[in-house]
This record gives C-alpha cells, structure tokens and sequence, in this order.
C-alpha cells in the first residue's frame, strides 16, 4: 500500500484528514486516503472508499476494518441465502439429514480404526458422535411425533384393513387378495418390530 501523504492547498477543503494536526495546529492538513484517491493523487489499484484519514493517521487501520466489514457483509449474505434455502425447503422440519450425516461420520471414523489401539484412540470421538446420534434420534422421534409424521403399530395395522378394503372393491379372487393382506401384516410387522 502507498504510504505517501499529500498536503492539501486549501486549509478548509472536505477532504482534510480528520486526524490531528502536528504541534497543535488543529486537523491534519494532509489530505484523507479516500480524497487523495478522488483527486488522481493515489492510484495503487485499492479502494479507499470511506477512509477519511491520511497514512500518518490509521488509515490503513481503517481501511483494513472496512475490507474485513466488507468481507463479513459478503459472508453474511452467502450464508443467509444458504439458510433461507434451508428453511424454505419442505424437509425443514425434519432431522433425519442430520443423523444420516453423523452416522456418516461415525462410519469414517470407525474405518479408521484397524487395530484395537486405533479404536482407543478414536474412543472419545466414538463415543461423542454416538451420543450426538442418540440425542439427534431422540429429537427427531419427538419431533416427527409431534407433528403427526410417526404411524405406530396399531395405527399402520388400521391403514393396511383400509389398503385391502380398497384392493377388495378391485380384485374378485379371494386368494389374492388374501396374499396381499398377508404380506402387508407381515410388512408392517417388520418395519415396527423395533417398538
């Protein structure tokens, strides 16, 4: 960065750096970066937009807090933007993406693991994505209950009757649909036998 500081001609010209002046003779009479830039004198390809202070005075303080401030403003937007698509999404309300990447994670890790020594190392890992997977089903399970997402046992059973009503008023052969109302029973055992 240019460290050159331009005086200014005019004691009462806008663009006078708003530092002090040297031995007490009120402001800065240099001019400030942003002026300087303006007026031709400072063109090393940097934007010095809103930095009132010449060099002797902070200006490159200044204007590094407002490229960080820019930067922070920039990140912000992408990451609003990417939590608007987020919570735009019809799966918002829903925690399953999340276990399935900590399962991932646990799945890494444990591939790591090729010797018992290996595993004690990554045990305290281990055990915290473990946990963070049973708080994170915990959640989810409440969660898609409260909204009314979750069939219990009896509750699926009753849809399956409603199924083969529905089959029933379309297939004439008894056998059938008895081998279809069968297998339904027996999927919907299966897929609750957790409970």
């Amino acid at each position: 960065m240019v460290r050159k500081l331009f005086v200014v001609a005019d004691k009462s010209d806008a663009g006078r750096c708003q530092g002090p002046g040297q031995n007490g003779e009120g402001q800065c009479r240099n001019y400030g970066m942003e002026e300087a830039q303006k007026r031709g004198l400072l063109d090393d390809g940097e934007d010095y937009t809103g930095v009132k202070n010449c060099a002797a005075h902070g200006a490159f303080v200044q204007k590094k807090a407002k490229d960080q401030k820019r930067v922070h403003d920039y990140r912000l937007q992408i990451w609003q933007q990417r939590v608007q698509e987020f919570s735009e999404s019809e799966r918002t309300k829903t925690l399953r993406g999340e276990i399935g990447i900590l399962r991932l994670m646990l799945e890494t890790i444990m591939n790591e693991c090729r010797t018992t020594q290996d595993l004690m190392l990554y045990s305290s890992k281990i055990a915290d994505i473990i946990m963070k997977i049973e708080k994170l089903v915990r959640s989810c399970d409440a969660l898609e209950s409260g909204l009314g997402m979750i069939l219990d046992r009896q509750a699926a059973l009753a849809l399956s009757a409603k199924f083969v009503t529905v089959i029933q008023s379309q297939v004439q052969d008894p056998n059938v649909i008895d081998t279809i109302s069968t297998g339904l029973i027996d999927a919907i055992v299966d897929a609750t036998r957790a409970d």
